[in-house]
């Protein structure tokens, strides 16, 4: 079950990525698309600190890849 969550996450996050929007919305759409697919699946499935750590990862690895640069706050 957990493969296939990932996979749906992955796969949503690599369609938003193709598409032709800017930082801002490119985020607001992972976050409105891909993210509800892990949410849901928490409370179904046993994930580890470990399986988020690699999620986390992978998704910053795909952002930077597809020129999604998140910008870090500046007090």
């Amino acid at each position: 079950m957990k493969e296939k969550v990932r996979k749906e996450y992955y796969r949503r996050i690599e369609i938003v990525l193709g598409s032709e929007l800017n930082s801002v919305n490119r985020t607001n759409a992972v976050n409105t698309l891909a993210v509800p697919v892990v949410t849901y699946s928490v409370s179904i499935t046993n994930w580890t600190i470990e399986d988020f750590k690699k999620m986390d990862h992978r998704t910053k690895r795909l952002l930077t890849m597809g020129k999604c640069t998140i910008q870090r706050r500046q007090r």
